[in-house]
């Protein structure tokens, strides 16, 4: 299997709790590379798969699980999985090699059936015989059977079609209901192919609350159905009656307003060709509850139920729950908390030892027979047009006449998985003729793909985004072409790149929106294709490999931290879990130490007291050894933040953000977060680790910037990637410092760092290579919020000065510091300026930078409005030579640190424009540290009450001398600045407790 990780950028959820860098999640050789669902430790973390499985259905028979669910126009389709345990689940077969039921199935005569295969499958087991019942748009309902679920199946077609059906063989009859909140049900024949006449009959009016899709089950000799509402508030409906026919008593409610704190996402409104992608909502109005679902029972005797939820772009996900039986009915939930289900909980007990495996491998070197099961054909393949076999160890292609990539025969395709991930195409061209298109997609609709076309001239390189229409070509030499997608379906935004040589990756297209959209009724798909677009079969596409890689295959983005001190840090606030007089209160987050209560449970520790829940949600501090009252489940919300499940009450922990009161009475996390549910938590640090931070996928952090984000209340450091990790033959080539782009890391106190993933920024303002983020936090009249001057460089250069390595300064603007905006570039009539440094003075904005043009040297120019700049005079602001300038008040006066690439040059003024040098440098003598051994290079200052701490990198050659790659890695370091005698100095082998203080404005 090859592996193509080197060099990956990957964003990382909404950057609200990402990687602490220091506590990065080590995950075992062993363990699976993709996503499950099983922590290893007794738990299971929702959901179940984290690529799209909608409509489920399951049955039991004897100890083993079966489950199937739709699976639309792709084929094979309704895949056949197998478990001992309800968690972990194995891959037996598809059930429908092929559906081919006319030319829209086969992508022909200009029809297709996207969205319109097979769906809301109903699968039942009785008398040694397999059933899955399902439905396909415009035909009768199709009928699959067989007597062993390995196969083979037997297909059959029913005489009319049952909308959303569910079947129950009772008495030696079988039942049939189906229908959209009117059900209906009737008796089946003999041979299952038709209803018995004179039997169909309403069962449930409309009136009564009932969705769709419906499961009828005969559970301790009452009939009982769930169906699930869509239309507006998501939830799961049941009815249950003494005798088959009823009458049925309606439950509004079994499950509801479950969506384990995740947000809405985009979602695609209008019809084609007018799509358009409306912005997600946060706010808890229940459009992303569980829904969709059904009930099982161990032979232990537990009871489970399953169910899905629209988890945004990547599809319908299914969860699994513990049920409670209450008054007769079967809650999703557990008791204290019916309805909700939650995201991590004890597994299904079982006899059986099962190792933690997920379905499907999802790398492909294409080196075996048959495709892996993985994939599946967009529509009915052409058989005669692909092969594994015409040059071993690949998938070739052959293109077909196509439009476009949406009417494209033979994609191959398979499932998108979360939270984030990043599949890497290898492509051989060299057979493509002109009018031939291939390549790596993102199948959604709207879609988007990388890829490699043919013209007359010669081969391009074409990223094209059909929902803006943009379409990227480059020109390339190189036959061989790696193609890359990094989707990141927490912020749901993809980032195109490609590589000729495997290692050196331009960034190519514009960021790609994803979206939740029920065209395909599928989520994002990633995708192999080829075809042609002149009306001709052309040549063939030669696939080499295909690697999805995962940064997060476990439940836990960040593992426990057990045996560790904490402090719990409420999101989105400066404030967390304190102690005042004895009483836990909201305040300045305490120290907390972290006790294993087994099964991914926790009891906080604060001094020599736990935290104690009473069974009214009381929060109190006790003393003594831990038990129930003090245990928390252990639990994350998809996009990282902690939340904690009291087991007394089964309710979560807040912090009440009216009343600072901290109770465990609520029933889960909100999607907006203002609810107090949600903590941060960072090791309980006293002084600054060393190094600070640094980067888990380049390890080339540089050039920050830090900037308090008042809306998450947190400190934000934007820096500059260096694509560290690249080795080039050539140990002058440079190109590992292009094609960079800006890392974002996290802290709610300034000690610890969390990696949040990398920025977003329009593409038609700034380009390949970003250097340098200065950002700026406006005032009120400044407008926009948040301002960033970006350095640009417009491609990737192999040796400084190289020609066409010109260089300039683009200013951008942002309301929350994750969506930017374009605000025009500085325009001072010089090709060759980088790293912007801003502050106000007076009423005017005043702006440094180092100008190539005069010997690199810092100059300066000012502004009204930070859109017309003026130099200030033709004199640099001192001789020495240098860049990455940072200006910053302290002690009444206004200083200036740059790197000077000997240590860092240190100014003072009185008016931010006569400046006196202060003599010799600072960080220009190695520090102690191992990883502090160099000079210090282009600092940040961040001025916190009356204390000064600078920022700034080092590189880490004396780290690993015996690779001479390793010099290329940088880290960020921490030292406080102190006054002396009217001159700043800097201890950097001193311990610093950099605690930040949020501003005050």
């Amino acid at each position: 299997m090859r592996s193509f990780i080197a060099g990956l950028v990957i964003v990382v959820g909404l950057g609200l709790a990402g990687i602490t860098t220091a506590y990065a999640q080590e995950t075992p050789t062993t363990w699976p590379t993709t996503w499950t669902a099983d922590n290893g430790n007794g738990t299971f973390t929702n959901p179940l798969f984290y690529d799209e499985f909608s409509d489920p259905d399951m049955i039991r028979v004897g100890d083993d699980y079966y489950l199937t669910g739709t699976t639309m126009h792709s084929m094979p389709g309704l895949p056949l999985l197998h478990s001992k345990d309800l968690v972990n689940w194995t891959f037996l077969t598809y059930v429908s090699p092929k559906l081919d039921l006319g030319p829209g199935f086969r992508l022909e005569d200009g029809k297709g059936v996207y969205g319109q295969g097979i769906w809301a499958p109903t699968f039942r087991y009785h008398d040694g015989k397999y059933y899955i019942f399902s439905n396909v748009n415009g035909q009768t309902t199709q009928l699959f059977t067989a007597t062993d679920p390995k196969g083979p199946w037997t297909h059959a077609q029913m005489k009319r079609s049952f909308h959303d059906l569910s079947v129950l063989f009772d008495g030696g009859k079988a039942y049939i209901i189906w229908g959209y909140q009117g059900i209906r049900m009737a008796e089946l024949n003999a041979e299952l192919s038709d209803i018995v006449p004179g039997t169909e009959r309403e069962i449930i009016p409309h009136s009564a609350g009932m969705g769709e899709g419906v499961h009828f089950y005969k559970l301790n000799g009452k009939y009982y159905i769930t169906s699930a509402w869509f239309d507006g508030r998501m939830r799961m409906p049941a009815a249950r009656a003494d005798t088959i026919w009823g009458p049925y008593d309606v439950n509004q409610a079994i499950s509801i307003d479950e969506d384990f704190g995740l947000a809405e996402g985009n979602r695609v409104g209008g019809r084609q060709p007018f799509l358009r992608i409306h912005p997600g909502n946060p706010a808890p109005n229940g459009r992303m509850s569980l829904h969709q679902g059904g009930l099982v029972q161990t032979p232990e005797g537990e009871w489970w139920g399953f169910s899905m939820m629209d988890y945004n772009s990547v599809g319908r996900l299914t969860a699994l729950a513990p049920i409670t039986w209450k008054d007769g009915w079967p809650y999703f939930g557990l008791p204290g908390n019916l309805t909700r289900n939650p995201r991590t909980w004890v597994k299904p007990k079982t006899k059986y030892k099962v190792a933690p495996h997920m379905p499907y491998e999802r790398s492909d070197d294409f080196a075996g027979a048959t495709l892996k099961p993985v994939w599946q054909w967009s529509h009915v393949p052409v058989d005669a047009k692909w092969s594994l076999t015409e040059r071993p160890g690949h998938l070739r292609l052959h293109t077909l006449s196509a439009a476009d990539f949406w009417t494209a025969r033979n994609t191959l395709t398979q499932r998108a998985i979360g939270p984030q991930s990043t599949p890497t195409a290898v492509l051989d061209a060299a057979g493509l003729k002109p009018g031939d298109v291939a390549g790596l997609a993102l199948t959604n609709k709207p879609y988007a793909w990388i890829g490699v076309e043919r013209g007359d001239d010669g081969l391009f390189l074409v990223q094209f985004n059909e929902y803006t229409n943009a379409t990227t070509r480059v020109k390339i030499d190189a036959t061989k072409v790696w193609l890359r997608a990094e989707a990141d379906f927490m912020t749901e935004i993809a980032r195109f790149s490609y590589s000729t040589d495997g290692e050196t990756w331009l960034p190519t297209g514009e960021p790609f929106t994803m979206a939740f959209q029920l065209i395909t009724f599928q989520g994002v798909r990633y995708s192999l294709f080829a075809y042609n677009t002149r009306r001709a079969e052309g040549g063939y596409a030669d696939f080499d490999s295909i690697d999805v890689y995962e940064p997060h295959p476990r439940g836990l983005m960040k593992p426990i931290p057990y045996g560790q001190s904490i402090r719990l840090t409420s999101w989105a606030a400066p404030t967390g879990l304190g102690v005042t007089d004895g009483k836990p209160n909201r305040g300045a987050p305490a120290d907390v130490a972290v006790v294993d209560m087994k099964l991914g449970r926790a009891a906080l520790k604060f001094g020599d007291a736990f935290l104690t829940v009473a069974a009214d949600g009381a929060v109190s501090l006790k003393t003594g050894k831990p038990g129930t009252a003090q245990s928390f489940q252990w639990i994350e919300t998809p996009t990282g933040e902690l939340a904690l499940m009291s087991l007394v009450t089964n309710r979560f922990l807040r912090i009440d953000p009216q009343t600072g009161a901290v109770v465990a009475d609520s029933p889960g996390p909100q999607s907006d977060g203002k609810d107090g549910v949600r903590f941060t938590w960072a090791p309980a640090l006293k002084v600054a680790q060393k190094p600070l931070y640094r980067d888990p996928v380049y390890d080339g952090a540089a050039d920050v910037s830090i900037v308090w984000d008042d809306a998450q209340a947190r400190w934000t450091m934007f820096y500059t990637n260096r694509r560290a990790t690249v080795k080039a033959p050539d140990l002058k080539d440079v190109a590992w410092v292009h094609a960079t782009p800006i890392g974002v890391a996290t802290s709610a106190d300034g000690l610890s760092w969390d990696y949040s993933g990398t920025a977003v920024f329009p593409a038609q303002c700034t380009g390949t290579t970003l250097w340098a983020p200065e950002v700026f936090r406006g005032e009120d009249r400044d407008g926009e919020g948040y301002h960033m001057w970006l350095t640009i460089v417009p491609g990737i250069f192999n040796r400084w000065g190289q020609p066409g390595a010109t260089s300039r300064i683009v200013h951008l603007t942002s309301p929350d510091l994750k969506t930017w905006s374009c605000a025009g570039d500085v325009e001072l009539d010089i090709g060759r300026i980088i790293d912007a440094a801003v502050i106000k003075v007076g009423d005017t904005y005043r702006l440094w930078y180092k100008d190539e043009t005069v010997g690199s040297r810092i100059m300066a120019a000012d502004s009204a409005d930070m859109k017309t700049w003026k130099r200030v005079g033709d004199t640099p602001v001192s001789e020495t030579r240098g860049e990455g300038p940072k200006v910053f008040r302290l002690a009444g006066k206004y200083w200036m640190v740059f790197d000077a690439w000997k240590g860092l040059a240190v100014l003072s003024s009185d008016d931010a424009t006569t400046w006196v040098q202060q003599d010799g440098f600072i960080l220009a003598e190695p520090g102690m540290n191992p990883t502090d051994r160099a000079k210090g290079q282009h600092p940040d200052v961040v001025v916190s009450g009356d204390r000064a701490f600078i920022y700034y990198f080092v590189h880490q050659g004396a780290e690993k001398p015996e690779d001479p790659h390793w010099n290329q890695r940088t880290v960020i370091q921490v030292a406080e600045l102190k006054l002396v005698d009217g001159k700043l100095t800097v201890d950097r082998n001193a311990d610093v407790d950099a605690l930040l203080a949020p501003p005050v404005r």
